[in-house]
């Protein structure tokens, strides 16, 4: 698999992901945001104190890297699968 056709946009799938995810960066970027950014707690987000609590101030750039990189990640795998199976 090349990098031309990891990033090929011609799918109807993949417009839509990459539509989806844009949205998916902009509602984390509100959320970082608002949240304390460097508050180097141990909370993550939505899980504080082990308690499934929706308080935006303990998410910070941990949350941000998370959850704005796992849908890559995914795509990246699913792409490698697919790859594998042609």
């Amino acid at each position: 698999m090349t990098t031309k056709d990891f990033f090929n946009l011609d799918n109807k799938n993949d417009k839509i992901f990459l539509g989806a995810y844009l949205v998916w960066i902009i509602i984390q970027i509100l959320l970082f945001s608002t949240g304390s950014a460097f508050d180097f707690d141990n909370d993550f987000f939505p899980f504080d104190h082990g308690d499934l609590d929706f308080d935006v101030d303990v998410y910070d750039y941990t949350e941000f890297l998370f959850y704005s990189l796992l849908p890559l990640i995914a795509l990246f795998i699913y792409r490698l699968i697919k790859s594998e199976k042609r």
